[in-house]
């Protein structure tokens, strides 16, 4: 195989890993993830990796007394968030978002997984979209595969053919499979999916945040938050939104398309 195609490939790949987390934009650099425990809480700031979730797993084997993870967290990929989520519902943690908060993988799986969860003042619960998003599997038109055809060095007919239908096989099958995953995922914590979702399904274009009143809706409970708590001026950050389930009382009745 050669250079060119191996190229292509690892761009799919990083295309769809980014692109997990519900974001439309190229990744940025990852920062390193830190890990430290305080007392029996363990402290996760940085992106959900699978090598960074492989250490948890670890200190959690070491650390039998841990109680609860404190996390301060962009998001991350599906499978490695879903892994970190598994880890604190079999370890029984209690959740504490802080800093900036926990968004997108974070916030669909590592703050959904917990049954007791935490809001530090001034930090976010985001959600963004989730492998139900619309548009998910439109790999036809997902971020970055442009590079295919106008990339600075021009792909020749065998590169193009082998990520058109090779690549494109292989993105597939993960969508079916991750897709899976998380419908396993929510059933288990009965957690209504559409959390990951509202805010794609009203047409807002925003990340946005709930109510912890609203969020029980969807079955994420026993959650303790600021009672300014997504108020205006809350937060010193201005990317979110806040979607109330009383301006849509009907959207839980409804069956998504």
């Amino acid at each position: 195989m050669s250079l060119g195609i191996l190229a292509t490939l690892f761009m799919y790949s990083a295309v769809i890993t980014w692109q997990a987390a519900g974001s439309t934009e190229a990744a940025p650099p990852a920062e390193p993830v830190m890990l430290t425990l305080q007392g029996d809480t363990l402290v996760y700031r940085g992106e959900i990796n699978a090598d960074a979730v492989a250490r948890v797993a670890d200190l959690l084997v070491q650390q039998p007394g841990v109680a609860g993870l404190a996390i301060d967290s962009p998001g991350g990929s599906i499978d490695a968030g879903m892994d970190l989520g598994e880890l604190v519902r079999q370890h029984g943690l209690d959740v504490e978002v802080m800093g900036s908060g926990c968004a997108s993988s974070c916030a669909n799986y590592v703050f959904a997984a917990a049954d007791r969860k935490s809001i530090k003042p001034g930090a976010l619960v985001i959600w963004h979209g989730s492998a139900i998003q619309k548009g998910f599997d439109d790999l036809d038109s997902a971020p970055g595969t442009s590079v295919v055809e106008d990339g600075p060095a021009q792909p020749n007919i065998f590169q193009r053919w082998y990520a058109r239908h090779v690549v494109q096989k292989m993105l597939r099958q993960y969508v079916k499979r991750i897709r899976h995953r998380q419908a396993d995922f929510y059933r288990e914590l009965g957690i209504d999916a559409r959390v990951t979702v509202i805010g794609q399904d009203l047409g807002c274009k925003c990340n946005w945040t709930l109510l912890p009143a609203d969020m029980a809706a969807f079955g994420i409970e026993h959650v303790q938050a600021p009672p300014a708590y997504g108020m205006p001026g809350y937060s010193n950050s201005s990317n979110w939104s806040l979607i109330r389930l009383a301006d849509h009382p009907d959207y839980l009745q409804k069956t998504r398309k």
